[in-house]
């Protein structure tokens, strides 16, 4: 009676436990199950709808139409606008020839009429730096948009043609203690840079007396390194004493002068130290800044004369020396 109420005891037991488990694992495999139905419904309307979309026609792509003429029902959604069209050419001393005609040219021009093109004397700023100080200083000018080319040209945009002159005409105009060398757009403008003769910086006077801190005063004392254009505000202002900032046009023929004498009426000379906040690359050759005397051209072509006049053909032999090895 035990053994059998025992036994009886564990199948009442084991059913319960198979249910309970059965009971957690039906909703779980329901749940797992659903999923994957689920993803195989999802799959099977994606490859209709593939299936139904016909192959875009190479000419309608042409055409910017996302029809295709045979079946006559959407198709991947491209959307190519066409937006140019042919212009016939001709042949002008055997070269295939454009003209545009004068409307053409005049819509051209409109677009660029309010842009001032510049480049930096010697290396390049990085666009930017550029781009962050042409927004902050010309901001209150209208500038629209800054753009730059690969041979370290910029264009400067601006929303009208006073605005662009205002600042033209405002000039010169520095970045990052760098002059920046600016123009107006032309029509069939090429971007090459000029080396210039002159160029302007800005300069730091030191032991300047205070006596000589006025638009007047500081013109005499500044003509002693170059042309002198203006002072900063905060020199005029008197609101740094350690030494005066003035902006001068520098000459490339003429000698960089870092150190000179100032007399004073009664006699005293004081001894003035200029201290150039960037100095552009200069060429002795040819008394221009924008480049070095190491990289001329015409120093190389010097340099590719002499090597031609004293060229040796191998094998030759000069006739003196082997005139002396005779003998």
């Amino acid at each position: 009676m035990r053994i059998s109420q025992f036994q009886a005891d564990s199948d009442v037991s084991i059913e319960k436990h198979s249910n309970v488990q059965a009971s957690n694992v039906v909703p779980e495999m329901n749940h797992v199950l659903g999923s994957k139905v689920d993803e195989v419904k999802v799959g099977s309307q994606q490859q209709e709808q593939l299936n139904l979309r016909p192959k875009l026609n190479f000419l309608n792509a042409l055409k910017g139409s996302d029809v295709d003429d045979n079946k006559g029902s959407k198709t991947l959604g491209i959307n190519l606008v066409r937006n140019l069209h042919f212009a016939s050419s001709a042949m002008t001393d055997g070269r295939v020839t454009v003209a545009p005609p004068l409307d053409m040219f005049e819509d051209g021009c409109e677009l660029w009429k309010s842009t001032l093109v510049g480049h930096f004397v010697g290396q390049k700023l990085l666009y930017p730096v550029v781009n962050s100080i042409a927004k902050r200083i010309w901001g209150s000018y209208g500038l629209l948009d800054v753009l730059s080319s690969d041979n370290g040209f910029f264009l400067f945009t601006f929303d009208s043609v006073d605005h662009a002159t205002n600042v033209l005409e405002r000039a010169p105009w520095h970045m990052a203690n760098r002059p920046l060398v600016l123009k107006c757009w032309q029509p069939n403008m090429q971007f090459l840079k000029d080396d210039l003769a002159r160029v302007l910086v800005w300069v730091r006077l030191y032991n300047v007396s205070l006596e000589y801190w006025t638009v007047k005063r500081l013109s005499c004392v500044a003509s002693a390194i170059g042309v002198p254009l203006h002072a900063n505000h905060t020199t005029l202002l008197h609101k740094r004493l350690s030494y005066t900032r003035v902006c001068v046009e520098i000459d490339a023929s003429k000698m960089l002068v870092k150190e000179y004498d100032l007399r004073c009426p009664n006699g005293l000379f004081i001894t003035i130290s200029a201290d150039y906040e960037w100095i552009p690359s200069k060429c002795s050759n040819c008394n221009v800044f924008g480049h070095t005397t190491a990289i001329c051209a015409t120093n190389n072509i010097d340099k590719l004369k002499v090597v031609a006049k004293g060229k040796r053909i191998v094998g030759a032999v000069n006739s003196k020396s082997a005139d002396n090895k005779q003998n």
